[in-house]
């Protein structure tokens, strides 16, 4: 049960690593993870193949979330060389 309340929160917008998420998100994020869970079971998926398919879309939540997140790099500064 916990798995599914962490999908729906971070499917919802809510970052793992702190930050700012919303009500409205986790609802919608329980929304889809309630579709998913039925279209799961209407299609007589077993317990374990359902469990694989939340764990995939929380990775793919977490990863989409770190890419939007991550700050730009400045360019690496190179050791100062010696002018001839």
């Amino acid at each position: 049960m916990e798995l599914l309340i962490i999908a729906a929160v971070v499917i919802g917008g809510a970052s793992l690593n702190g930050g700012e998420g919303s009500v409205f998100g986790s609802l919608v994020g329980a929304l889809i993870m309630t579709v998913v869970a039925n279209g799961c079971t209407k299609m007589d998926f077993p317990n374990w193949v359902q469990e694989i398919v939340t764990g995939v879309i929380i990775i793919a939540a977490v990863v989409l979330d770190r890419c939007a997140t991550v700050e730009p790099t400045s360019r690496p500064r190179h050791f100062m060389r010696r002018s001839h």
